[in-house]
């Protein structure tokens, strides 16, 4: 509901906003004015063409291309991720025995409520009994 609400309110804004500028026209001179700068500028084929021509005067080593590689080389290596088969060897014995103490609680759980069952279940037997 809020959001048709919003979408109300932008029309209207809108309309708004169209009726206060309908009488606005653009100058001759500023059309024109802006056809000639955009003519002026230059287009950029190559994005990097400005990065390249303020490097040009670099000299790259060989030494310092070859560090830079082998730095990106142990990086990514460093940053591999492990395997899922890798977490499950590391975290098994743990969920074994998390496992093996869940299933002993389950049991005693259940034995342990299992006579309070039967005892309710025979004070109501009982209790049907007497009455019949």
């Amino acid at each position: 509901m809020a959001s048709d609400e919003l979408d109300l309110e932008i029309e209207r804004r809108l309309a708004a906003l169209a009726q206060k500028t309908s009488d606005l026209s653009p100058a001759d001179a500023f059309t024109e004015a802006l056809i000639k700068r955009a003519g002026e500028q230059s287009v950029h084929i190559d994005p990097l063409e400005e990065v390249r021509r303020e490097t040009n005067t670099l000299a790259v080593d060989e030494r310092f291309t070859d560090a830079v590689m082998e730095r990106a080389a142990r990086t990514r290596v460093a940053q591999r991720k492990r395997s899922w088969t890798e977490s499950v060897v590391r975290s098994g014995p743990w969920a074994v025995g998390f496992a093996a103490a869940a299933a002993a609680a389950s049991v005693a759980l259940f034995l342990a409520s299992q006579t309070d069952v039967d005892r309710s279940l025979a004070a109501s037997i009982d209790t049907v009994e007497v009455f019949e």
